[in-house]
């Protein structure tokens, strides 16, 4: 991810802010709550960042699934 693009440090906002949310109460926030935390920490279109955020992020885990699963062979 490129740091100094735009969406790549508000990616890394976000997944800050919600892995500060997951430490504080012991689980992960469901979608409304990660709109409504967003939200309460100023962000503009909260929806579409969690939409594109939980894409990313499930990209990501299954990228990094078949990386396991060729090392494994």
């Amino acid at each position: 991810m490129n740091l100094s693009t735009n969406k790549g440090r508000v990616a890394i906002e976000v997944k800050t802010i919600f892995e500060l949310f997951q430490r504080a109460n012991n689980y992960k926030p469901n979608e409304e709550e990660k709109i409504a935390i967003l939200r309460n920490h100023g962000y503009k279109n909260p929806q579409r960042i969690v939409r594109v955020y939980d894409q990313l992020e499930e990209r990501l885990n299954h990228l990094a699934d078949s990386i396991l699963k060729e090392s494994e062979i």
